[in-house]
């Protein structure tokens, strides 16, 4: 590669200059652009949405001002690619390409394939890094761990000290605007939601490795205490603010820290990051499965849950996305999620299986609106966990979550249900319950009776999926499905 000739950092969700090897490669070169392409066909894809569009503008906005600090500017380009870096090309005359890896849905992978193969016709070199921990074309799961360990283990990089291109193409690039919603076709949100960029993503991961997780395994399991006690490192990790080995590797540092520290505080915090460590090297393994079965997002993984019946009702699909089901756990969950984009990982399964277990909607009819809800949105933790969540994949225990149980072991007072219902503001803890469990036929206010009863439709769906999953269908196909993305991590007990 001669590293005179000018090159070009494709910006995809790698949103940070530090622990980057695409910008880092492209930083030897004499000349080097940031490059991020406002893509209206991906934006208007039935994925995306403006919590997540919001996410990238912020972390835009501050890896511009880095970038600058480099001698460098960031180029924002509209248009579908490779359209865009062909026009492109005729003012900044680029022979190489640097990029992080992407596992997305269908659209992007096409996207990728079309930037391939227009790179060969252009004589232009392409080079594309992984993405953390996804390996792509793993030849087995067996061989994944050590080369996961690898590469968390490998010394991160450091951000370049220069990023520079022709006085010309700087001054062009500093006349491009970030997106807008409006272009994109979305409304700006209404709440304050989090701060995604590079520099908050440090702050919030030194705030939660020095204080906050102490907390984490108590309180993750419940809406409203998960917003302070888990890592809130979702949405960093989905745009790329930050590295997972960043993180992994701090994660690492903090617990050789404390390991000699014999408090109370030290015991919880070291078993809180013990619990920690596991669920990042869950983030990839849940990725991997999409990146080595990208049929997924059309398909049950297990082909023998294929042709489940679904009634798919549009009136309760309406009642379900709008947080209207009569079901308070449920409704709260669902308005705190939309306006915010942020929900624990409990409540999300929650959704999902009274989705598809209790209001009979199939996991495919939710796919693409639930993605739209969440601003930390990764493709292959989201079609994984969607699938197993409706009890598809035919490896995992099949949970169907009662709301009613989520509600009092995880807001016995109801102050998270009041405070994103507030129909059910006036009434009381004990009334809410009783509502939740169908104690009570007392109406409460204007708030709806269920739209489903959870024991007659869970004991339907139960019986479906078991019956099922012991097939002999299903028990050959689940073998196919282990091989191929069972995990091989040992738990620690």
């Amino acid at each position: 590669m001669d590293l005179r000739s000018p090159a070009i950092w494709w910006i995809k969700r790698d949103l940070r200059l530090a622990d980057n090897e695409a910008v880092t490669a492209a930083s030897r070169h004499d000349q080097a652009l940031a490059v991020y392409v406002v893509e209206l066909d991906i934006w208007g894809a039935p994925d995306a949405s403006a919590l997540q569009l919001n996410a990238v503008r912020r972390a835009l906005s501050e890896l511009r001002v880095g970038i600058r600090a480099r001698g460098g500017e960031l180029m924002v380009l509209r248009g579908t690619l490779p359209a865009a870096f062909d026009s492109l090309r005729t003012q900044y005359r680029f022979t190489a390409i640097y990029a992080e890896e992407e596992t997305g849905l269908h659209w992007g992978y096409q996207r990728d394939q079309r930037v391939r193969a227009w790179a060969r016709r252009q004589g232009v070199s392409l080079t594309e890094f992984p993405h953390a921990g996804v390996i792509r074309r793993l030849p087995s799961r067996v061989q994944r761990k050590a080369i996961w360990d690898g590469r968390m283990s490998a010394p991160c990089f450091s951000a370049p000290e220069r990023l520079s291109a022709a006085p010309a193409v700087i001054r062009a690039a500093r006349a491009t605007e970030l997106p807008t919603f409006r272009e994109c076709g979305f409304v700006k949100p209404e709440f304050a939601l989090q701060r995604v960029d590079e520099s908050s993503a440090t702050r919030v991961l030194s705030s939660f490795l020095h204080r906050r997780a102490a907390d984490y395994r108590d309180g993750i399991s419940s809406p409203a205490r998960a917003r302070q006690t888990g890592s809130r490192l979702s949405v960093h990790l989905a745009w790329g603010t930050i590295s997972l080995r960043t993180v992994v590797q701090a994660t690492r540092a903090h617990l050789a820290d404390i390991r000699g520290d014999r408090s109370e505080e030290a015991k919880r915090m070291r078993a809180s990051l013990r619990s920690f460590e596991r669920r990042l090297h869950w983030h990839d393994h849940f990725c991997q499965r999409l990146e080595d079965e990208p049929e997924m997002e059309f398909r049950a993984l297990n082909a023998a849950f294929r042709q489940l019946p679904y009634q798919d009702d549009p009136a309760l699909f309406a009642a379900w996305y709008e947080g209207r089901t009569g079901m308070p756990m449920v409704d709260a969950c669902m308005r705190s999620f939309q306006a915010t984009g942020f929900l624990n990982f409990r409540m999300r399964a929650m959704l999902i299986s009274c989705a598809c277990h209790l209001l009979d909607l199939s996991w495919r009819r939710v796919l693409y609106p639930y993605a739209r809800i969440m601003a930390d949105y990764l493709p292959g933790i989201h079609v994984s966990q969607t699938q197993m969540q409706a009890g598809v994949v035919g490896i995992n225990t099949i949970r169907i979550y009662n709301p009613a149980k989520q509600l009092t072991d995880h807001d016995p007072d109801c102050a998270f249900v009041r405070r994103w219902i507030p129909e059910l503001c006036d009434f009381s803890a004990a009334q809410i319950i009783a509502h939740a469990v169908g104690e009570s036929d007392d109406s409460l206010g204007d708030y709806p009776a269920p739209v489903v009863k959870y024991s007659a439709r869970s004991r339907v769906a139960r019986s479906v999926l078991y019956r099922t999953k012991a097939g002999t269908a299903a028990r050959e196909e689940a073998q196919r499905v282990l091989d191929l993305h069972g995990s091989r991590l040992r738990s620690k007990k």
